[in-house]
C-alpha cells in the first residue's frame, strides 16, 4: 500500500528561523523522504517592471506571491504528484529560465512567511507550525542575511523593514499563528524545536496512513456493491473479524497489563520497603529516582526507579561522557560507574531498580513488554527510522532486553524494538516475558 504525502506547513515572520528549522527537519527526516517547496520561490515574476520599478514593489504582503502557481503546486504535491517550481533571483526579483522538478517524497515542507495564509493550502497541510519571533531581534538577523547573502545595504534594509517588513509582519503574517497546530520559539535551540515538530510529524503521519487504509477498506467495499448478497456477506464478515481480533488483542493485552502490575506492586511491596531502608542508610537522599521519558508519539511521562546512584549523579554525568560504551552518543552506558552505590550496583544487576515502574504500566504510559522508553534529549538526535521506536506503548523488557541489554550498540537495539514492533502478538509478549527471569537472573550486560 503505498503512503500518501505528509505535508508540513512552517510559517513565521521574516528571519525567524524557518529556513534552519526546515533544514534540520530535513536531516532528522532524510533527504531522499522530504522535498521542500519555499513559499517565496513563487513571488510574482517582474521580468516586465524596470530595476526602479522592482526595489519600489512590496514583497512582505500575501500579494506579492502567485497563488494562481503556488496553490496547484501544493495540491499536486499532496497528491503524490511531481512540480516544476520557479527559481527566484532575489537580487533581481526575475525567475529563473530553468524550473526545477520536484519530484513526490514522503514529507513535504511548505515553508515561508504565508504558509499558513492561505485556506486552499491549509486544507493539505498534515500540520501547521508557527515560529515565534520577537520583531527586533528578527530585524538584526536580517540585516546579516540581507547584506552578506542578497548584496543589500544595510541602511536599504532598515528603511524597508520599517516601512514594510514590520508592518505587513504584523498584519499578515503574526495572525496566521491562530492555525497553528504547534507553537515553537525562536529562543530554544533549534534541536528542540525539531524534535518537538517531529515527534508531531510522527503522529500526524501514523493517523494518515490509519486514514488511507480505512481509505482503501471502503474502497473494498464499493467495489463488491455490485455483487451478490453471498460475496457481501463474506466481505462483512471478514472486516468485522479482522478489527475483532485487532482491538480484542489490545483490550487483552491492556487487562493483562492492569492485572499482572498490580498483582506484581502488591506481592513486591516489602521488597520495595527493604530496598528503601538501605537505600536511605546508604546516604540518606531520596529513595526513588524520578526522570522523564518519552513514551507513544512522543508524549512524555514521569518515570521512577529505585535510586542506585549518588544524589548529583545527573550533575557528574557531563564528566563521564568520554567513557560512554556507545560511540554514538544518542545512549549512555559506561562499565564500572563511579556514580552507583553499593546497595546500586545490586539493585542495578538484579534489575530490581526497575521494579517501580510497574506504577507506570498500571496507569497505561508502559507495557509489560515493549521497547524501552528513551529520555528527550537522546530523542532530539534520533532519525525518523529511529523514531519507529515510539509507535507503540514502551515496555519493561523487549527483545534486545533479552539479547544483552546495555551490550547491544544503538543502532541494533531499534533494529530490534522494530522487529518487535512489526511482529508483536500476545504470544511473543508471554515469550519475552518468560526469557526476561534468566536474563535478569545472569545479569549479563546490567551496568
Amino acid at each position: 500500500m503505498p503512503k500518501m504525502p505528509i505535508l508540513i506547513g512552517i510559517a513565521g515572520i521574516s528571519c525567524s528561523g524557518k529556513s534552519l528549522l526546515t533544514e534540520r527537519l530535513v536531516e532528522l527526516l532524510g533527504p531522499s523522504n522530504t522535498a521542500i517547496l519555499p513559499v517565496e520561490a513563487t513571488y510574482k515574476d517582474l521580468s516586465t517592471l524596470s530595476p526602479e520599478q522592482r526595489d519600489q514593489r512590496n514583497f512582505d504582503t500575501p500579494k506579492a506571491i502567485d497563488w494562481s502557481l503556488l496553490v496547484p503546486h501544493v495540491e499536486a504535491l499532496s497528491a503524490g504528484g511531481m512540480i516544476h517550481r520557479p527559481l527566484y533571483d532575489f537580487l533581481t526579483h526575475v525567475r529563473a529560465n530553468r524550473p526545477l522538478p520536484v519530484q513526490p517524497h514522503r514529507f513535504v515542507i511548505i515553508e515561508g512567511l504565508f504558509a499558513l495564509h492561505n485556506p486552499r493550502i491549509r486544507r493539505h497541510l498534515h500540520l501547521c507550525v508557527f515560529i515565534n519571533a520577537d520583531i527586533q531581534t528578527c530585524l538584526q538577523l536580517r540585516l546579516e542575511r540581507d547584506t552578506y547573502q542578497r548584496g543589500r545595504t544595510a541602511e536599504s534594509v532598515r528603511l524597508q523593514y520599517a516601512k514594510t517588513v514590520a508592518p505587513m509582519a504584523r498584519k499578515h503574517v503574526l495572525p496566521t499563528r491562530a492555525w497553528a497546530d504547534l507553537v515553537v520559539d525562536q529562543t530554544e535551540t533549534i534541536e528542540l524545536s525539531a524534535a518537538k515538530v517531529l515527534a508531531e510529524i510522527h503522529r500526524h503521519a501514523d493517523t494518515a496512513d490509519r486514514a488511507r487504509r480505512v481509505e482503501i477498506m471502503r474502497e473494498m467495499i464499493k467495489r463488491y456493491d455490485g455483487t451478490g448478497l453471498r460475496k457481501k456477506l463474506r466481505l462483512w464478515r471478514k472486516s468485522c473479524s479482522w478489527l475483532m481480533i485487532v482491538g480484542g488483542t489490545k483490550l487483552l493485552k491492556r487487562l493483562i497489563d492492569i492485572v499482572v502490575s498490580l498483582l506484581m506492586l502488591v506481592l513486591l511491596a516489602p521488597l520495595f520497603g527493604l530496598m528503601g531502608i538501605l537505600i536511605k542508610l546508604t546516604d540518606t537522599g531520596p529513595i526513588f529516582f524520578w526522570q522523564t521519558r518519552v513514551g507513544t508519539w512522543g508524549r512524555e511521562f514521569a518515570f521512577p526507579k529505585l535510586r542506585s546512584m549518588v544524589v548529583d549523579a545527573e550533575r557528574i554525568k557531563d564528566q563521564l561522557l568520554t567513557s560512554n560504551v556507545h560511540g554514538d552518543g544518542k545512549t549512555f552506558k559506561i562499565k564500572k560507574d563511579p556514580r552507583i552505590t553499593w546497595i546500586g550496583r545490586f539493585i542495578r544487576k538484579s534489575s530490581i531498580d526497575e521494579l517501580p515502574q510497574l506504577w507506570c504500566v498500571l496507569k497505561g504510559d508502559m507495557s509489560l513488554v515493549g521497547p524501552r522508553p528513551p529520555l528527550p534529549h537522546e530523542v532530539a538526535d534520533y532519525t525518523l527510522a529511529d523514531r519507529r521506536r515510539l509507535d507503540i506503548k514502551p515496555g519493561l523488557t523487549c527483545i534486545w532486553q533479552i539479547s544483552g541489554r546495555a551490550d547491544i550498540p544503538f543502532d541494533q537495539q531499534v533494529e530490534l524494538d522494530v522487529r518487535y514492533i512489526d511482529s508483536h502478538s500476545l504470544w511473543l509478549d508471554c515469550k519475552l516475558l518468560f526469557k526476561t527471569v534468566p536474563a535478569v537472573l545472569l545479569g549479563k550486560g546490567a551496568y
